[in-house]
């Protein structure tokens, strides 16, 4: 049984590897002929790699190298499309830490659910993305923003995770306000906006006190 399978496998992988490889060829030479001006078939192809790359290595047993080969992967079609359409813009570094956040909480494990890889993580991605802003992309403080999203990991693993729901509630709230307030003062400092998105932010713990925390009581 245990051999039927793996040449079913065997069989599977040539097969995608051969249609793949077929397909990409046909890309190729269509976008030559009808509009080599514009390397379209580079989006196509990307899509098609992942066909040999699933039937090889989307298994227990080969979790880690489908999660590195396929972020490499994923990398290597942003740069060479960032390099086509805005070589003066390098967006790329920008994408690195998300891409690179699949294999290591492969290689983690059951600890990627933990607070101490959600803490680690994110303070990590928060220090790589303010450092892009303060050496690389400057003249405005952008960082705050996936700063922002990556402080949402660690207060949902640490608090909505575990049954937290008021204290989860109020700290989303406050870190929500924080993060309105500032973005307030950094782009419009003359227009006070921050307080129409905090005033519906308000009624979240309210919810959450009357219709959760007070029934358990």
């Amino acid at each position: 049984m245990n051999k039927y399978i793996e040449n079913n496998r065997r069989y599977a992988m040539g097969f995608s590897i051969v249609g793949s490889i077929v397909i990409i060829v046909f890309l190729f030479i269509t976008n030559y002929l009808t509009s080599w001006s514009s390397p379209w078939f580079i989006y196509p192809s990307f899509a098609v790699i992942w066909w040999p790359l699933s039937v090889s290595l989307m298994r227990p047993s080969t979790a880690k190298a489908y999660s590195v080969i396929g972020s490499l992967v994923i990398l290597a079609f942003f740069t060479a499309d960032n390099f086509m359409n805005s070589p003066s813009y390098p967006w790329v570094p920008f994408t690195i830490f998300p891409v690179l956040l699949w294999p290591i909480c492969v290689f983690l494990g059951k600890r990627a659910y933990g607070p101490m890889a959600a803490v680690g993580l994110s303070a990590v991605g928060i220090a790589y993305y303010i450092v892009l802003n303060m050496r690389i992309y400057t003249g405005f403080p952008w960082a705050i923003f996936p700063a922002y999203v990556l402080l949402w990991w660690p207060l949902s693993i640490g608090l909505a995770k575990r049954g937290h729901a008021m204290s989860f509630s109020i700290c989303g709230t406050l870190l929500s306000a924080a993060f309105f307030i500032s973005t307030n003062v950094i782009t419009t400092p003359h227009t006070i906006w921050a307080v129409y998105p905090i005033f519906a932010l308000a009624w979240w713990p309210l919810a959450t006190y009357y219709f959760v925390y007070k029934r358990r009581r």
